[in-house]
């Protein structure tokens, strides 16, 4: 994709306010200038201009565009004119419909939205994404887009990005330099469900406190509910009682079998409803903890990372256990609860036979005698079966060690896989070192280290499977020397993109001058301007304020056309939207 030309239309005065060619390769300065001596650069929309572009790229409208009076009344119209595998095409966004995105694909522009193609803003991100030839299943360019338009707020401390996992910053890196990207991830599934498998051992570790006392219950209720069977087989019916005593015998013995395995079930029922109740409370509980972001919101600004790590990591480990154990408890329910109503089924029809036979039977005493019986036969068995169900939970536990093991055999498997196909990328981090250290002799005569390594400890807490980035230049604690590291690092992969023919052929710098030393930043950006203009591929944007560079550094960038936009304060019509908002 190349990016030909930003238009500012007014669709309430119907006329073009702005527009802003670009070089189609090498270097564009977008350069804030000062009409009198101490007057400020800040404020005449350098970054205001690549808000826009981010816009137009796919970035969401902030509100401080959408709700401002100014741009709103004016009805301002957003193009960027760009150019993908050799068709011209005109991305459009509207300050007045922020939740919308608008695609043209014509040789001829057009002002009337009703030409236009309308895209949900989720849509638009999506076209931008083909339109720069990603692999969706790969990466978005929403994800890659901090890292290609960098802003001094918060992309200039270091190469990787706050506020964001150090699996995905790693993982877009590599992506951009060219490098395998997804090794981390495949790892990280092997060990999700290693740690799952590993709390589920802790859960039944707590039994085995008390396992030796549960196993001498078990007996001694298996004792007493034999004594109390014997006893039911051994009553004895007057001789008033005129029935078939062995069929009277056998049907009641048949009774209390099927009453005893629907107790059995019945609890187990209630046991796993139980562990489904616990994993959904416990996630309920963990997810009140949101509550405690806005308190450090408000008490100290922000919400620090690592307690917010934390409760992440523990709020997907809880879904994770309610979606799958969850779903395993439930299905277990589902087939109890049939063989259940199979059993209920049984003994109705064994009671009406029981009925049938003891009619004859008009003794209250014995009835009420063996009523009794059969209730305390009830509550041992019930009891048993509790007991029954915490030792089959915990004798589960090899079961669980064996697919651990199995686990940690696949992920050593997978890591050793990924770890010989890094090794085959051996040159291509040598031709990106070569690049970073060609623009590190070039800017200080010095030789910096861009270094990657492929993480294989088998160790639980490590990152296995990342490919880390060590990015260093001499004496860097300055800030301008941090800039310009950062300058270099992003340079590498945009120089190797365009020399390999990859997707992403465009780097944007907003603010990263303004620290380095006058004299070093005119030579890194001669250098990358002569290389993207060798390549005829490639295009990277810069902000600089005119007191950033000398006088006739600048002269130099006019004469070789790489100002794209001058910028200042002298009157409204030089500001970036040739207005004051």
């Amino acid at each position: 994709m190349i990016l030909n030309e930003l238009i500012i239309y007014s669709s309430d005065s119907g006329r073009i306010l702005k527009k802003y060619p670009f070089n189609r390769f090498g270097l564009n300065v977008i350069l804030g200038e000062k009409s009198i001596f101490n007057e400020e650069t800040n404020g005449v929309g350098k970054s205001t201009m690549i808000d826009c572009i981010e816009f137009l790229l796919g970035r969401t409208i902030s509100q401080s565009y959408e709700q401002n009076s100014e741009l709103i009344s004016r009805s301002i119209f957003l193009i960027l004119k760009i150019e993908s595998k050799g068709t011209v095409i005109y991305l459009g966004r509207h300050i007045n419909i922020p939740k919308k995105g608008f695609i043209l694909v014509s040789e001829e522009i057009s002002f009337e939205l009703k030409e236009w193609q309308t895209y949900s803003v989720k849509d638009y991100k999506e076209k931008i994404g083909e339109l720069l030839s990603l692999n969706h299943n790969e990466t978005s360019f929403s994800a890659l887009r901090e890292y290609i338009v960098r802003n001094e707020k918060s992309g200039f401390n270091d190469i990787t990005l706050a506020g964001r996992k150090a699996i995905v910053n790693y993982s877009l890196l590599a992506f951009l330099f060219g490098l395998p990207h997804r090794f981390e991830f495949e790892v990280q599934n092997i060990k999700t469900s290693i740690d799952s498998l590993k709390q589920q051992i802790k859960l039944i570790e707590s039994i085995g406190i008390q396992v030796d006392k549960l196993r001498i219950k078990e007996e001694e209720l298996e004792t007493e509910v034999s004594q109390i069977k014997s006893a039911l087989d051994s009553l004895e019916i007057s001789d008033r009682v005129q029935i078939n005593t062995n069929r009277y015998s056998e049907l009641k013995t048949k009774l209390q079998l099927t009453q005893s395995k629907i107790f059995e079930l019945e609890h187990v029922v209630k046991q796993y409803q139980k562990n489904i109740n616990n994993l959904t409370e416990k996630t309920r509980d963990i997810k009140k903890l949101k509550d405690i972001e806005p308190f450090f919101e408000q008490l100290v600004g922000y919400f620090p990372f690592k307690v917010k790590r934390n409760y992440e990591e523990i709020e997907t480990f809880y879904d994770f256990m309610v979606d799958n154990r969850g779903k395993y408890f439930n299905d277990k329910i589902s087939n109890i609860h049939s063989e259940i109503t199979e059993l209920k089924e049984s003994r109705q029809k064994i009671e009406d036979d029981l009925r049938n036979v003891s009619q004859i039977l008009k003794n209250k005493k014995f009835i009420e005698d063996v009523a009794s019986v059969i209730k305390e036969l009830e509550d041992k068995q019930l009891e048993l079966a509790q007991i029954k169900v915490r030792l089959a939970e915990y004798n589960n536990k090899n079961g669980i060690n064996d697919k651990i093991n199995k686990l940690e055999a696949e992920k050593l498997r997978l890591t050793s896989i990924k770890n010989d196909e890094f090794n085959t990328y051996i040159e291509h981090i040598e031709y990106l070192q070569k690049i970073f250290n060609s623009m590190c002799l070039e800017t200080y005569n010095q030789i910096g280290v861009l270094n990657f390594e492929f993480e294989n400890s088998s160790k639980s807490t490590a990152s296995t499977g990342r490919i880390k980035i060590r990015c260093t230049i001499p004496d860097e604690k300055s800030h301008g020397r941090l800039y310009m590291k950062i300058n270099m690092f992003d340079l590498t992969w945009l120089l190797y993109r365009v020399e390999k023919y990859l997707p992403i052929n465009f780097l944007f710098h907003d603010g990263s001058y303004s620290k380095p030393d006058v004299a070093v930043k005119p030579k890194l950006l001669s250098y990358i301007d002569s290389r993207l203009k060798t390549n005829e591929r490639g295009q990277y944007f810069v902000t600089i304020n005119i007191d950033e560079l000398e006088a006739s550094d600048i002269e130099i960038l006019e004469d070789n056309k790489c100002v794209i936009a001058k910028l200042s304060r002298s009157s409204d019509e030089n500001r970036f939207f040739g207005f004051k908002f």
